[in-house]
């Protein structure tokens, strides 16, 4: 059976901890090809201005995604999962409530518009209005995805995906290749790819039978609860994640931002495969009522850290002629804050999926605490050191944040499982096998189904 034969049987199959991670990091490193090809394409056809200017536009209705999620994609996943006598009941309160907190926080954006553009007022005013009905769209299709999760549809997760990013593609040539590089053009196209996406993923999620009718009644109060709880962590990751880029188009140049954001997009491919084994490990340790689940967690721990050592080794290694040749001379910049940036990932990966843990057990108050701390010491230090060192700055700061949150986090996951952090963090012999095994597996034999670790 050749590669291709065995990667479509994984990615669209269902089986082990272990396999559903591969199925979604396969199904998620299709996704950053195509990503990064957008990426490139848009590069090369916007400039970094363009570029800039994109990125800083797009941002505004992601925040409001992450505002307006109020914590319902992973309590989504939580209540699908867990709670599977009353899948029908949480999965359209969910969807409901997708609809109207999207609605809400659009609405918002518009009525505050004259306020919040001032900060931003060397970008143009006309593409953040034609962007942020995007926002309601974005929801709606993160709390599907999320939905599928639960029902552990994988390969229906795993295609929506896909599909996004593949349309977003499509957009980027059309508008630079066919409309003349026109920035309005791509955001008109971006909302519309947004509603067909919104759509096809109500229509996945419903080909499972036992949410393919509507109910009679909704189950909105322990889901408001549970989410209110959830909520303060949706917030924090966006602010985690871009807080810099906010600080960089307040203090910076367009340009500024456009050559960073490629810095950001060569780093962050590496929380892939933390994610993949993050959204895999959520719904498992939610439904897991015994002590095992912590030795599940703390076995993705080892993994990860120990890979995501070793590709930011090879990203730093391979970084600037990368950069150069993919995005061209003018984006050579991004190299240096690349370089602390990769360094931020190694406990942002291990930030990532404590956080997941500690949230499946039914904590996620303790993780909304751990990121208003890297938030605020992430932002303190942007504040402090993009103005006199530009975005090189907003790098360092972000390492600096990364650590510090990642620490309380892995301090706290090893007390609730009474594990060391040396037995978190520090590969067995056994992990190493496990990953050679599952490597070898794939590149050499098809897997046969099973239920092991």
């Amino acid at each position: 059976m050749g590669i291709w034969s065995r990667l479509s049987k994984l990615v669209t199959t269902r089986g082990s901890l272990t396999k559903d991670s591969l199925n979604m990091f396969l199904a998620d490193t299709i996704g950053m090809a195509l990503g990064i090809l957008s990426s490139i394409l848009m590069a090369r056809l916007f400039g970094p201005s363009g570029k800039g200017i994109i990125t800083m536009v797009s941002l505004i209705p992601m925040t409001l995604l992450f505002i307006g999620l109020f914590g319902l994609n992973d309590t989504a996943t939580y209540f699908i999962s867990r709670f599977r006598d009353r899948i029908r009941e949480n999965f359209y309160t969910i969807h409901f409530l997708s609809w109207a907190s999207g609605i809400v926080v659009v609405a918002a954006a518009y009525l505050s518009f004259g306020y919040w553009y001032q900060a931003y007022a060397s970008y143009p005013r006309q593409l953040f209005l034609i962007a942020l009905p995007a926002a309601l769209f974005l929801i709606l299709t993160t709390t599907l995805r999320s939905s599928l999760l639960g029902l552990q549809r994988i390969w229906e997760y795993n295609l929506l995906n896909i599909v996004q990013v593949f349309l977003n593609l499509v957009i980027v040539a059309v508008a630079g290749l066919l409309l003349g590089r026109s920035l309005k053009s791509y955001f008109i196209l971006y909302i519309i790819i947004l509603v067909f996406v919104s759509g096809y993923g109500l229509g996945l999620a419903r080909r499972n039978t036992e949410i393919s009718r509507v109910p009679r009644g909704l189950n909105l109060r322990p889901i408001l609860s549970y989410a209110a709880r959830v909520y303060p962590v949706s917030l924090v990751v966006i602010m985690q994640g871009r807080l810099d880029h906010f600080l960089i188009g307040y203090f910076l140049k367009p340009s500024e931002l456009g050559i960073y954001s490629i810095a950001i997009l060569l780093s962050e491919n590496l929380l892939r495969i933390t994610a993949a084994f993050q959204m895999a490990l959520f719904p498992r340790v939610s439904a897991d009522w015994t002590d095992q689940k912590f030795s599940l967690a703390a076995r993705v721990l080892r993994v990860i850290n120990l890979l995501n050592i070793i590709l930011s080794l090879l990203v730093a290694a391979v970084g600037y002629p990368l950069i150069l040749l993919l995005f061209g001379r003018a984006f050579l910049p991004a190299y240096w804050p690349l370089l602390f940036l990769l360094l931020a990932r190694i406990p942002e990966g291990l930030n990532k999926i404590s956080s997941s843990s500690i949230i499946g057990i039914g904590r996620p108050g303790m993780v909304s605490i751990f990121g208003v701390l890297g938030v605020v010491l992430n932002g303190v230090l942007g504040w402090l050191l993009i103005p006199k060192m530009g975005i090189l700055g907003a790098s360092l700061a972000k390492m600096t944040a990364s650590f510090l949150q990642a620490l309380p986090a892995l301090v706290f996951f090893s007390l609730q499982s009474k594990m060391s952090l040396y037995s978190c963090l520090v590969p067995h012999r056994e992990d190493y096998d496990l990953i050679k095994t599952k490597v070898r597996s794939w590149l050499v034999r098809p897997r046969q189904t099973g239920n092991s670790e």
